[in-house]
């Protein structure tokens, strides 16, 4: 069985220096790290769009149009802050909801805007891998007749990016030392039918 991802190591161009803002909002209870949404109008959004269309095109041939919400994600993972397992999208989010400016992170049970649905998950590497241990992003395969399911660790280098399917369980490791940078984000398309 292949790996449930694919990664694409880039040339990136400079590593974008967030602020991270105390998030107050609520989050749920699998992720402890501290993020800050990314308006697509930046920079890196259409340097990611560019390697999300790429790999759309050749893998998966999904109907894309843009990121959820018009937002990527930053997140820092600090020593102890992990993102527990979890599905972007699950077959329940395909109900209609409405576009928010609120900075809370979306969950799966609000995965789309209107008629669109995450379609494509992504997660560009920011950190020198060497800057701090622990924070493997993981994937778990779903198991099937007589196949066990498999773990799989990404790739860490910097500038790595990560794209897969929603629906497949991922985490992030606990940090152990020093901080884990990253951008995320879903791209979206027409509901799926």
């Amino acid at each position: 069985m292949g790996k449930p991802f694919i990664s694409i190591q880039t040339e990136i161009p400079q590593i974008p220096n967030f602020n991270v803002l105390t998030d107050k909002s609520p989050k749920p209870d699998r992720c402890s790290s501290l993020s800050q949404y990314v308006p697509a109008s930046h920079w890196l959004a259409g340097f990611i769009w560019y390697y999300i269309q790429q790999v759309n095109r050749t893998n998966f041939k999904y109907d894309i149009t843009s990121f959820d919400q018009d937002k990527l994600w930053y997140h820092e993972y600090h020593p102890k802050q992990q993102y527990k397992w979890h599905a972007d999208a699950s077959i329940t989010s395909h109900s209609a909801s409405t576009h928010t400016e609120s900075s809370t992170e979306p969950t799966p049970q609000n995965t789309t805007i209107g008629e669109h649905s995450r379609k494509l998950s992504f997660s560009l590497q920011l950190s020198d891998p060497t800057q701090y241990q622990g924070g493997d992003l993981q994937f778990l395969t779903e198991p099937a007749l007589n196949i066990k399911p498999q773990l799989f660790t990404a790739p860490t280098q910097q500038g790595t990016i990560i794209i897969f399917d929603p629906f497949i369980q991922h985490r992030v490791t606990p940090v152990k030392s020093g901080i884990r940078k990253s951008i995320v984000g879903w791209a979206i398309g027409p509901r799926w039918k």
